[in-house]
């Protein structure tokens, strides 16, 4: 993303663009886990993911910079060996232009993304360019595949408000969906001019990844968009028509005001009695109310007509401007809310009864079975309250049956990363794959057996 910013903030920046990753922390100064490996990558972001192609590890970075207005260096994608963490090939990373790059795709030996320098990129294995494409503005999560009968398209989401379907082999765009406020460039426009005004310009029309489902019956999966942290936009994946939007204004007066809050989270989809419903999160602040004391927060249930059929109150100390779903579950800061047994028998839980948590955990895309028990991998972005710290991250293995953590492990750097699962280095036992803010991505040893990992 973009920011205007001073001129002497800018040259101050340019002694900092081209500094080298690294990692000033020894193992024992990281986590009280064993670190199999840490790869210097950059930095990444709670879009960054991670994807794999003939055995090498592919992910994408932000490089010494988030907002690239000089030369930085590391950005763009690269291929590791999961097994040491060894850099392979950095690629798609040119000096000049903003190369940040968040989310990456593997398709058919193809590696597909977008970058911050307004570009949809397929590259081989060897990082060689099969087609550069221009979008609109930048990309900021990996491109979503999606099957249309016999057809396989993929769609990138601009965050200046276009999402856009192209054939993955030739780049050929299927269809194109324009967000009523729409900020880019459109056929026709000057490139040159567009380019300019994108240097300053960040948006959050299209910026985070949609929640695929399947909304009007025809087999195939369908978009289900946040836009601007406030509104919701389903897209047919089929031909790019709006399905339906929900519009949340963001009120003129803030405090005493009910607002929607969905920052940094996708839209939660809830399934009850065959019947999918969006659950938004919407919060009353007061002013003065610093330590949220007044605070009202409910979450808000709408049918796929746009049509709001039930208000849930989640109490004060919910915090709800992040969630996070997994299955029938959503995850909120302090609390989840369990939809197992249907819309009307709902459940709140804490995470634990001994720590009060205050930020919403990102969870592993694989949960694990311990003594016959789901657990999910859950990492707390600032840790629990108890701290106070804004400088550690906290691991949990946590037991959705006990409601409790079976183990926690602190991590003495922040890490928004989607945590990722597996047994990368093959010595069957659950690895963890963590990037964090000091630009490394950590392999982690959770000291269980791989067999626990539910695929």
């Amino acid at each position: 993303m973009k920011r205007i910013i001073l001129v002497g903030i800018l040259f101050s920046c340019l002694a900092f663009a081209s500094r080298k990753i690294s990692n000033n922390l020894d193992s024992q100064e990281i986590s009280d886990l064993k670190i199999n490996w840490s790869a210097p990558i950059g930095n990444v972001s709670f879009r960054t993911n991670i994807d794999f192609l003939d055995g090498n590890l592919i992910i994408a970075s932000n490089g010494g910079n988030y907002m690239d207005y000089f030369i930085d260096k590391g950005n763009g994608v690269y291929i590791l060996d999961p097994k040491t963490g060894k850099t392979q090939l950095n690629f798609a990373n040119e000096s000049f232009g903003d190369m940040d790059v968040n989310g990456v795709l593997v398709y058919k030996d193809r590696i597909y993304f977008g970058n911050d320098n307004d570009e949809i990129i397929c590259a081989d294995q060897k990082g060689k360019i099969i087609f550069r494409q221009d979008a609109s503005g930048d990309i900021e999560h990996r491109p979503i595949l999606i099957q249309s009968g016999t057809k396989t398209q993929l769609v990138f989401a601009m965050e200046t408000g276009e999402v856009r379907s192209i054939d993955p082999e030739s780049g050929t765009i299927n269809w194109t969906y324009y967000h009523p406020n729409f900020q880019g460039q459109k056929v026709g426009d000057n490139r040159t001019m567009f380019k300019l005004k994108m240097h300053f310009y960040s948006g959050d029309k299209f910026f985070l990844e949609p929640v695929l489902r399947d909304l009007n019956n025809d087999k195939v999966q369908d978009l289900i968009h946040i836009a601007e942290e406030i509104d919701v936009f389903a897209i047919d994946g089929k031909t790019g028509k709006l399905i339906t939007s929900i519009l949340n204004e963001y009120p003129d007066q803030y405090y005493g005001t009910f607002h929607c809050t969905l920052s940094h989270s996708s839209p939660a989809i809830i399934e009850s009695d065959n019947q999918l419903y969006l659950a938004l999160p919407f919060q009353c602040n007061f002013e003065e109310d610093f330590d949220g004391k007044k605070t009202i927060n409910q979450l808000r249930i709408f049918n796929l007509n746009g049509k709001e059929v039930k208000r849930i109150d989640l109490g004060k100390e919910l915090i709800t401007y992040r969630s996070f779903q997994h299955d029938n579950r959503i995850f909120f800061g302090g609390k989840w809310i369990d939809f197992t047994n249907g819309l009307d028998n709902y459940s709140i839980h804490t995470y634990d009864a001994n720590i009060k948590n205050y930020s919403a955990p990102r969870i592993a895309q694989n949960s694990l079975t311990i003594d016959g028990d789901e657990c999910l991998v859950l990492c707390f972005e600032h840790g629990f309250r108890k701290e106070e710290t804004y400088d550690k991250s906290t691991i949990g293995i946590y037991n959705l049956r006990k409601k409790a953590f079976e183990n926690l492990h602190h991590v003495n750097v922040t890490s928004e990363f989607i945590p990722v699962i597996g047994d990368m280095n093959k010595d069957n036992k659950v690895d963890i794959l963590l990037g964090c803010h000091d630009g490394v991505l950590y392999n982690f040893d959770l000291n269980i057996a791989a067999s626990a990992i539910n695929y």
